[in-house]
């Protein structure tokens, strides 16, 4: 019979102290996430707003791929970053019935569902998420948060308030890569 890990729940909080904290390239790998989310930022700042509010969302293609990807990342930033566990098709569903209000916003004023007002709910979101992600990637390399990076926010406001925070497991790439990293090391200790 061989033992096979099992990933635990997908918000499953873990106490203090249970994940490896994150060694040299554990932190590189988050600094260049973090870089990336920040230029991703950045973009939808000086691009995305000048198209979006001047054109509305059906000018600006290259926003496709990135509410993809918000849409997948966004229950894990709310939930994971916030220490809850709203399922993720009630998340979708709450921001699904936003935007489709910002769309008949738009609609009811131009005659256009991709008109500016959803377009400005699409960046608004695209940007929480992907600022909270990016900070929460920095600060992640920063302090050396184990696991998600999503929990360095809370982890950093426990270290300033003298109270641990909860630690979760990287729905991602981070605790597998800061698993290995740290066996390595420990191999490298004890040889």
């Amino acid at each position: 019979m061989t033992f096979q890990a099992q990933r635990p729940p997908r918000f499953s909080y873990e106490a203090p102290g249970t994940l490896p904290r994150p060694a040299r390239i554990g932190r590189n790998i988050r600094l260049l996430f973090g870089a990336g989310c920040a230029w991703l930022v950045g973009k939808l700042v000086l691009v995305g707003s000048a198209v979006v509010f001047e054109r509305g969302l059906a000018f600006f293609p290259g926003l496709w791929p990135l509410i993809a990807i918000g849409a997948y990342v966004f229950p894990d930033v709310l939930n994971i970053g916030w220490g809850t566990a709203v399922p993720r098709r009630r998340v979708i569903g709450g921001l699904a019935a936003a935007l489709a209000v910002a769309a008949a916003f738009g609609l009811a004023l131009s005659g256009d569902v991709f008109a500016p007002p959803l377009g400005a709910a699409v960046l608004a979101w695209l940007l929480y998420t992907f600022l909270h992600l990016g900070v929460s990637f920095l600060f992640a390399a920063a302090i050396r948060t184990p696991g998600c990076e999503m929990r360095s926010i809370p982890e950093l406001w426990g270290r300033l308030r003298g109270s641990p925070a909860r630690e979760h497991f990287c729905p991602g790439i981070m605790t597998p890569i800061d698993r290995w990293e740290a066996r390595r090391m420990a191999d490298r200790a004890g040889a």
